[in-house]
C-alpha cells in the first residue's frame, strides 16, 4: 500500500532516505475571498511572519476561477506532470536530479473547481529560484493552471486553519523554502 508522500518517491525515484525526514507543506488553494478587516493579523507560521486570517472568517470558501476541465487540461500540458482522470496529479521540478515534488488533487463542485489540495516536499538540495522571480519555485511552474495571476487566489495552511491571499502567501513560501530551520517545523 502506498502512503501519502511515497508516490513521488516511487514514480520519480526520490530516495526514501532523502525524503523521509523532509517536512511536507500541505495547503489548499481556493478562489478569491473578501476578508473582514478585523480578521487579518500578522502571525508566525514556521517561525516566519505572514499576514493571515482564520478560515472561518471567510466561510463558505469560494471556488477557483476555473473549471475542473480547464485546470486538468492546463496541468496535462506541463511536461513534468502525471495527471489521472480523477483529478490526482504529481509533478516534479526539475525533471531530473534533486527536486521539488508536488502531489495534489482537484475537487470540483459540478461547475467550477471547488479547491485544490497540494502537498509539497523537496530534496534538501533542490533548486531555488532567484529572488528576482515573481513567484517562488516551484509555484512559478504551475500556478497559471488555476487562473493565477489574472485572477486572485487564496492559500490555506491545512494544519493550522489559517488562510492568506496568494500575494501574501508566496513571499512567506519563498522564505520558508529558503530557510531549513523554518522548513523543519511548521506548527
Amino acid at each position: 500500500m502506498v502512503v501519502q508522500g511515497q508516490l513521488c518517491q516511487i514514480i520519480h525515484g526520490l530516495s526514501t532516505a532523502t525524503t523521509a525526514d523532509l517536512p511536507m507543506l500541505q495547503i489548499h488553494l481556493h478562489g478569491p475571498v473578501d476578508v473582514p478587516s478585523g480578521a487579518i493579523r500578522s502571525t508566525p507560521i514556521g517561525s516566519l511572519p505572514v499576514t493571515a486570517f482564520p478560515a472561518e472568517a471567510v466561510a463558505p470558501l469560494p471556488p477557483l476561477p476555473v473549471t475542473f476541465d480547464q485546470a486538468a487540461s492546463a496541468l496535462q500540458s506541463l511536461p513534468q506532470c502525471f495527471f489521472e482522470p480523477d483529478g490526482a496529479f504529481l509533478m516534479r521540478f526539475p525533471p531530473r536530479g534533486p527536486a521539488w515534488c508536488v502531489e495534489g488533487e482537484l475537487y470540483d463542485n459540478g461547475r467550477q473547481l471547488h479547491y485544490v489540495t497540494l502537498r509539497l516536499r523537496c530534496d534538501s538540495d533542490a533548486p531555488r529560484q532567484p529572488s528576482t522571480a515573481s513567484e517562488p519555485y516551484p509555484f512559478s511552474e504551475f500556478l497559471h493552471c488555476f487562473g493565477w495571476p489574472e485572477r486572485r487566489l487564496t492559500a490555506q495552511w491545512v494544519e493550522g486553519g489559517l488562510m492568506a491571499r496568494l500575494d501574501d502567501f508566496l513571499p512567506w513560501f519563498r522564505q520558508w523554502s529558503e530557510t531549513p530551520a523554518a522548513r523543519a517545523r511548521l506548527y
